[in-house]
């Protein structure tokens, strides 16, 4: 994608349903103290169920997409302060059509969007993530597509070929252990930014 420069850094998190990556942005962001955003935000769930129905659909691609502009616009134009962690940025919407064989209405190559400082891909042992999205009181269309045989590995060949890649298997981690791991990954990408000291990891 074209590279765009942007007063803050964006950290994003990425990876398939079920590995944890949503708890895992939410405890680095807090840890850090900075500002969390999710594709598609919270408030935006019960359209995202709509599109969840279709999730390869071109509508739904337009969907998820829309979102993802809307955060590299406003980093961009800097409405965060210095560092936003992003919960499923556009790695996430690119690899799920490479996992289910969707040729993008998008070319990837032409996103004009702002390239993460960091992307941390959360994996998690495959029959361990299963068993997350079995345990879930609505196991959507979308989660049953990150089931099939195939779809796995072609997420993950799409998503390891980001730049500045931090990957990380939470398959016998607690949600602590992985966060303070990763604050002290990170903190090459993003220390400059702080007047001070990155928060003390907790021991």
């Amino acid at each position: 994608m074209p590279a765009l420069i942007a007063p803050q850094r964006l950290i994003a998190f990425e990876g398939l349903n079920g590995t944890g990556k949503s708890a895992l942005a939410a405890a680095v962001a807090g840890r850090l103290g900075v500002p969390l955003v999710r594709t598609p935000p919270r408030e935006a769930s019960g359209l995202r169920r709509r599109f969840d129905a279709d999730p390869f659909s071109v509508p739904s691609q337009l969907f998820f997409l829309s979102w993802v502009a809307q955060v590299s616009a406003d980093a961009l134009a800097g409405r965060y302060d210095r560092v936003v962690v992003c919960d499923r940025y556009v790695g996430s919407t690119m690899s799920y059509l490479m996992g289910a064989q969707v040729t993008p209405v998008v070319n990837p190559g032409r996103l004009q969007v702002l390239t993460p400082s960091a992307t941390v891909l959360v994996t998690a042992r495959e029959d361990v993530r299963a068993a997350r999205l079995l345990s879930r009181k609505e196991l959507r269309a979308i989660d049953r597509a990150t089931l099939a045989h195939g779809f796995r590995e072609r997420v993950l060949e799409y998503l390891r070929s980001q730049e500045n890649l931090l990957e990380i298997d939470t398959t016998a981690l607690n949600i602590d252990t992985a966060t303070t791991w990763l604050i002290q990954a990170l903190a090459p990408h993003i220390t400059e930014l702080f007047r001070t000291d990155l928060p003390p990891s907790e021991t």
